[in-house]
């Protein structure tokens, strides 16, 4: 199954907390699973580098964009700047989520989430708001809820913050920051301190935080003070600085504060540090002073290092720390208290021990890193699910139901059942009599286009005139430019448009998200005109005919438009590559038809009739029936006894009965007509060998991998096909079945003698058949990959080269 892609935006370079938790996530996704790509900043400055190297430590890739941080301002022009740029990021997002095949966007904090969600509502991807801050963001915040997939608020107070601006508060979840609780043994203490020239018998006390005001240094400074004048031992070290230049002066202002409260010699400011971690391991006792931290990465970093700490009873901080176990929660702005606090712990070496070792064990529970991207993981897989639950997919086919097209109700049964919805819509219905199960189950739902009457068709052009012009304005403009370059399609266009906007209306009420073609011809055209009018996603699957027997001019214009296209066979994907070199990107994907094998157990091999050999499909020149038959004459001819049974209805009935008159098989060559799948299972019961003849046909048509085929292993049943076309993608010779030449009747009968006369040979054949089968064909599967390929956003439509392809 493919990797989920998810973009996450940063609007910074530097590497802050935030930074510092998404390098966590991005690190410890599972990377089977997940492929993440980082948008941030281009780099600038000496600290700037920084993040795109660590990403590229831990192999993510980055994509430079010309993120900015806003800064409060009634500047218009300053306004006006930001909202260019805000709108040009955007679309330069919206494009890259597209060619990127982006399945979600993750917007790392509310300045990150302007662009991400912007970005994810114009390519209508999920995005996610990983929400870090706790500011009063007023009607931004509720555009910017609105926007949101999901919201993440990395403690409960930033949760019940972004609740008060979520349309629906149940897509608010808290996810604590992830830090890292596997930590390599820390350099000595001594070692570090030595570096900040701190005593080894100093009681170390640290604050580790930017350098701007809502932080709550002061309270810091006061608390150092007290502390200070009771413990001559204690030293205070203040990490941290004014990362973007935001408050000016504001570090000399707390440098004079602890000057005058007398902390010269035993409080050191040492700016911004890399080794924050070596600095908290030689540390006593952290102190967070701040009252407004959304989480406090920095709190839950010194309990995974068995450091106790003294916070604010605020926010973030209040739910990672237990007071009285993990360390104390004291009052905001009560310096007394909080060095109350401090000589506690100053004075009790074994109260700082336990309160260690409780918060080890509490960070390592609640906020280790792996188990934090597990939770944000859970996540996405809820949004991918939500997106196959809103995702609603309109196969349009050109008969239904159709007896020989069982592989099309099996793909939508099998989607249905993995949660997605798809609907029918059939430009006809089959006269014949013969109906499987898997299609009579869908009958009900299925749209037909020929059961509407021309009122109830012209009906709907009229309405869609006064209602929705636009959209019949674009229905039309395709239909001119198919005029244009091939008047017989465009004309022909033309004829389905009403059929095609009435069942556009039915769509529209059904909620159709894409629709999706099968076969490149009458349907994929319609498909086209109704994905115009409803401005949906258009996609189509190829088979066989339809790219074998039509000139390329014909096919093109049905894959141009396409955002997706699926070829069932590695041979018709090929096929398409040669005639548009370099055309159709990674648009065209290989998606393969199967069975479900709870459908077709293995059968008891000894309910087999000697000597029977089985033959499926329509009568038309491609199966190579003829050549069957002639092999039947050669197995009379070496005196084998058998009967062969070949199941369809065509243009070549009578031909081919002519054929075995001739021969002399009337009586061993039998021609039931078609049959409905339970008479066709037990023909499989019954059949010691299965063969498909195919050959080329006179117009270029070649068999794809035929379903009966598919069967026919699945169940337990040797086969003998040709090599042509697809056929050898199921059967290789000796290992799943027997190969032959196309059209060799002698070594068709050869290979039939072979099997019918040599159950061992068979037998091998029946297992390496199955085993096949279950790898690559198996319907539940497959269908697992459509359902991804259907509910994530297509890449960009490659523009058709100027080509002149002739006539």
């Amino acid at each position: 199954m493919s990797k989920v892609r998810v973009l996450y935006i940063n609007h910074s370079a530097l590497v802050n907390g935030g930074e510092a938790s998404l390098l966590e996530l991005v690190g410890n996704l599972d990377k089977e699973r997940f492929e993440p790509i980082v948008v941030i900043p281009p780099a600038f400055g000496t600290r700037a580098p920084r993040m795109r190297r660590m990403l590229s430590e831990l192999g993510v890739r980055t994509l430079p964009m010309p993120l900015i941080r806003f800064r409060r301002t009634h500047n218009p022009l300053a306004l006006l700047g930001y909202l260019f740029n805000v709108v040009t990021v955007s679309l330069r997002l919206a494009g890259l989520i597209s060619s990127e095949k982006i399945d979600l966007v993750h917007s790392n904090s509310t300045t990150a989430h302007i662009y991400g969600s912007t970005a994810a509502w114009l390519a209508r991807v999920p995005s996610v708001w990983h929400c870090r801050d706790l500011v009063d963001l007023g009607w931004l915040g509720r555009w910017l809820c609105r926007r949101s997939t999901a919201a993440i608020g990395i403690s409960n107070t930033v949760a019940a913050h972004l609740e008060r601006y979520a349309v629906n508060p149940d897509n608010v979840v808290t996810i604590s920051n992830g830090v890292a609780v596997d930590l390599e043994p820390p350099p000595s203490a001594t070692h570090v301190r030595r570096k900040l020239g701190i005593r080894d018998d100093a009681f170390l006390v640290v604050m580790i935080a930017q350098m701007v005001p809502w932080k709550n240094h002061a309270q810091f400074i006061d608390a150092a003070a007290k502390v200070g004048a009771e413990n001559d031992k204690a030293v205070f070290v203040v990490i941290g600085d004014d990362m973007f230049e935001d408050h000016l002066g504001y570090r000399q202002k707390l440098e004079s504060q602890a000057a005058r409260l007398g902390l010269s010699g035993k409080m050191k400011f040492v700016g911004y540090r890399e080794d924050v971690g070596e600095l908290l391991s030689c540390a006593d006792l952290l102190v967070h002073p701040a009252a407004k931290e959304p989480f406090g990465r920095v709190v839950a970093e010194a309990m995974a290092r068995s450091k106790p700490v003294v916070a604010v009873n605020s926010a973030g901080p209040a739910d990672i720390v237990i007071d009285g176990e993990t360390g104390f929660l004291v009052a905001c702005d009560d310096a007394g208290a909080m060095a109350r606090a401090i000589l506690s712990l100053a004075g009790d070496s074994k109260l700082r021990a336990a309160m260690g070792d409780a918060g080890r064990k509490r960070a390592v529970a609640m906020f280790g890193a792996v188990r934090v991207a597990r939770e944000v993981e859970a996540q996405y897989d809820k949004l991918q699910e939500a997106q196959v639950r809103d995702a609603c997919v309109a196969f349009v086919v050109d008969t239904f139901p159709s007896i020989y097209e069982t592989f099309i109700a099996r793909e939508i049964l099998a989607m249905r059942e993995q949660g997605m919805k798809v609907r029918v819509y059939a430009l006809k219905g089959n006269a014949s009599e013969a109906v499987h199960p898997e299609s009579m189950s869908l009958m009900p739902d299925a749209c037909r286009g020929d059961g509407m009457s021309l009122s109830e068709k012209w009906g709907a052009v009229a309405i869609w005139v006064l209602t929705r012009p636009g959209r019949l304005v674009n229905m039309l403009a395709l239909i001119l430019v198919r005029i244009a370059t091939s008047p017989v399609a465009g004309l022909r266009m033309l004829r389905y448009l009403p059929m095609a906007v009435g069942l556009a209306r039915d769509a529209r009420a059904r909620g159709v998200t894409r629709m999706h073609g099968h076969f490149a011809f009458v349907p994929a055209d319609v498909a086209m005109m109704m994905a115009r009018g409803l401005g949906v996603e258009y996609s189509l699957s190829v088979h066989a005919w339809d790219i074998y027997t039509q000139s390329p001019d014909e096919i093109w214009p049905r894959l141009e438009a396409a955002s997706l296209i699926l070829a069932c066979t590695e041979h018709g994907r090929d096929h398409l590559l040669t005639l548009f070199p370099g055309m159709l990107d990674d648009r065209l994907v290989l998606a393969r038809h199967g069975v479900d094998l709870r459908e077709f157990p293995a059968r008891d091999g000894n309910a087999c009739e000697p000597g029977a050999i089985l033959a499926v499909g329509r009568l038309v020149e491609k199966k190579g029936f003829n050549h069957l038959i002639d092999a039947c004459k050669q197995l009379s001819d070496r005196g084998i006894d058998y009967s062969c049974t070949i199941a369809g209805d065509g243009p070549l009935r009578t031909d081919l009965q002519r054929q075995a008159a001739e021969h002399g098989l009337s009586a061993l060559v039998q021609f039931p007509g078609e049959l409905a799948q339970h008479e066709i299972r037990g023909l499989y019961e019954k059949a010691m060998v299965f063969v498909v003849p195919s050959v080329v046909g006179a117009d270029g048509d070649m068999d794809g991998v035929p379903n009966v085929l598919i069967e026919a292993l699945a169940i337990g049943v040797p086969v003998v096909g040709s090599s042509v076309a697809a056929i050898p993608e199921v059967i290789e010779d000796g290992v799943t079945g027997s190969l032959v030449p196309a059209g060799d009747a002698v070594a068709i009968a050869d290979s039939l003698e072979r099997l019918l006369m040599e159950p061992a040979s068979a037998e091998m054949l029946i297992e390496g058949g199955r085993r096949r089968i279950a790898a690559e064909f198996d319907a539940t599967a497959n269908a697992a990959r459509l359902v991804s390929l259907f509910s994530r956003r297509a890449p960009t439509v490659a523009a058709r080269p100027e080509t002149d392809r002739g006539s």
